[in-house]
């Protein structure tokens, strides 16, 4: 490996050598796009920024955020995020909601509604065609929900979810994940935990094993029986997860 890292050396020494800056970032951003059509997004991302261009690298990162949401590879999306300087993201609307779902993710609820309602701010600014900014106002709906329940308003939760499931394609599996388990979460806020059972069992069996969407609603109906204090049913849930997780290759799911 020594040798090789010296050789990759050699090879930008003399790339230097023959070529200007300018002509290195056209080469850089050739290499960014041949990278990215073949999805190896980590290597597309290298290129961009050696190419200087932090905002070619930001837009890859909102363009396949929700292929990593519906994976659950946060960690991967993290480390993705921390490869920007702070310019990159602070105005970019889709990662101030990819940062906003880390933080839900993490439970720091305060600073996940910050970045929320700096996202709703950009998102009126922004230039996004009709199809992203449906998805990105879903997504930020869906998140809204999150801390809706966590401060015990159960009609908002609700409500948000309810209108998350009817903008959202069935693509968007993490997202309406989210969204259903609203639905149940608010049902429990309610004091009707089994109408929150009873829904969720209804979309368990009519969602594909083979579908991440299957994994969250088993996380969502294991999260109902621990706040419920079911432990018993809580084992029998938690156990379909690692099942469903393994099978899937869901890496935060395992």
């Amino acid at each position: 490996s020594r040798f090789h890292h010296l050789f990759q050396q050699f090879l930008r020494e003399r790339l230097r050598d023959q070529y200007g800056a300018a002509e290195i970032a056209t080469l850089h951003l050739r290499a960014c796009r041949w990278f990215e059509d073949r999805d190896l997004i980590e290597e597309a991302l290298y290129h961009a920024l050696a190419a200087g261009h932090a905002p070619l690298a930001a837009d890859i990162i909102a363009r396949h955020r929700h292929t990593l949401y519906n994976q659950e590879q946060f960690a991967r999306l993290t480390r993705w995020l921390r490869l920007l300087p702070a310019e990159a993201r602070e105005h970019h609307p889709e990662l101030l909601l990819a940062e906003a779902r880390i933080a839900t993710m993490n439970w720091r609820f305060i600073e996940a509604a910050v970045f929320l309602d700096r996202a709703e701010v950009e998102l009126t600014r922004s230039t996004l065609d009709a199809e992203a900014a449906t998805v990105a106002a879903g997504e930020l709906l869906a998140l809204r929900g999150i801390l809706y329940f966590w401060s015990g308003e159960a009609e908002r939760v609700a409500d948000v979810s309810r209108r998350v499931l009817a903008m959202l394609p069935e693509e968007q599996s993490h997202l309406r994940g989210l969204a259903h388990t609203g639905m149940t979460t608010s049902a429990y806020l309610m004091g009707n935990l089994d109408d929150g059972l009873a829904y969720l069992d209804l979309q368990l069996a009519e969602t594909s094993p083979e579908n991440p969407a299957f994994a969250w609603l088993l996380q969502t109906q294991a999260f109902l029986y621990w706040l419920h204090g079911d432990l018993t049913r809580l084992r029998q849930s938690a156990t379909r997860l690692l099942q469903a997780g393994a099978a899937m290759e869901l890496a935060d799911q395992q």
